[in-house]
């Protein structure tokens, strides 16, 4: 990927977001952090505004402070689904179509679909701060939202910047970090993911995709209830962003991991600007669009 054409897609949005800051908080400046991601994050108290709706935002419990910034993809995710799913429009995702053609639920699946805006981690003894999961049901369906906007990738491991890790996965050797820390990784990624936990892998398939890895572990974990025979991951993405575009690391990456994925796994794609579409051809989401395009320069067409 050319670095500058990243950079210039990376300033485009900050610019779309510096200007929904000032026309939606004139006047009150107090209600960002100065000095920090270019004063686009709200302090503590008016974490709530980052929201399309901010009753979405008390709905949740676990509140990172990353969900204060103005850029972050994971409040997106929340107001686009979570609006939805409080005004019984989830069906809509039957119109909204992924990379491989099909659409983003069936028609059956979306006539029963439910949001869950979080979940507790799917592996015990995660490493670092809980994150918040997006879980899409059906009967028989159990999909997390994975949201990218300025992310380049998918949720590369920290292990081997900190020197911890050779980013290879040597099961006779030092075996994974997190396996040391607790982390029951390694003993579902075979089934979940097709990986081999008893033979070498050079790279290590989580050095550049922890984060999507432990989306489709969670969505992996049983529910009472809800048996899924499928399960797996929805990762959503911006279309403009230069990271993702066809012949990119991070698409042929994303193609090489579900080539590998056993048959009961799902791993599909699709984009905001998808997504929006079909918020615009319905008649009760044209605020929902209006705040996409106002803040996050998000449209119908890339």
């Amino acid at each position: 990927m050319d670095a500058t054409s990243y950079a210039g897609y990376r300033e485009r949005l900050r610019r779309c977001l510096r200007a929904y800051r000032r026309r939606h908080f004139a006047g009150r400046g107090a209600l960002f952090v100065r000095g920090i991601a270019g004063g686009l994050v709200l302090t503590g108290d008016a974490a709530h505004l980052n929201y399309f709706d901010p009753a979405l935002y008390h709905a949740l419990t676990c509140r990172p402070r990353a969900f204060r910034n103005l850029a972050n993809a994971r409040v997106l995710a929340i107001s686009v689904f979570g609006t939805l799913a409080r005004r019984d429009g989830l069906a809509l995702l039957s119109q909204v179509p992924c990379d491989d053609g099909r659409p983003l639920l069936s028609a059956a699946e979306a006539r029963h679909a439910a949001l869950d805006l979080q979940r507790p981690p799917g592996v015990p003894n995660e490493p670092g701060p809980p994150v918040v999961d997006l879980w899409l049901t059906a009967p028989e369906l159990r999909v997390t939202i994975l949201p990218r906007l300025l992310e380049r990738g998918l949720g590369p491991c920290p292990e081997p910047a900190r020197g911890r890790c050779s980013g290879d996965y040597i099961p006779q050797a030092a075996g994974c970090v997190h396996t040391a820390q607790g982390a029951a990784y390694w003993q579902h990624l075979p089934a979940v993911a097709g990986w081999g936990a008893d033979v070498d892998l050079h790279p290590c398939p989580m050095a550049a995709a922890l984060t999507l890895a432990r989306a489709l572990l969670a969505a992996a974990d049983p529910v009472p209830g809800n048996a899924a025979a499928r399960c797996g991951t929805l990762l959503v993405y911006d279309a403009r962003n230069p990271a993702w575009r066809p012949g990119s690391r991070a698409d042929r990456l994303f193609s090489q991991l579900r080539q590998a994925l056993p048959p009961a796994t799902l791993l599909r794609r699709t984009t905001w600007q998808a997504i929006a579409a079909a918020l615009a051809a319905s008649d009760w989401y044209s605020d929902l669009v209006e705040y996409l395009q106002a803040k996050y320069g998000i449209g119908c067409k890339t």
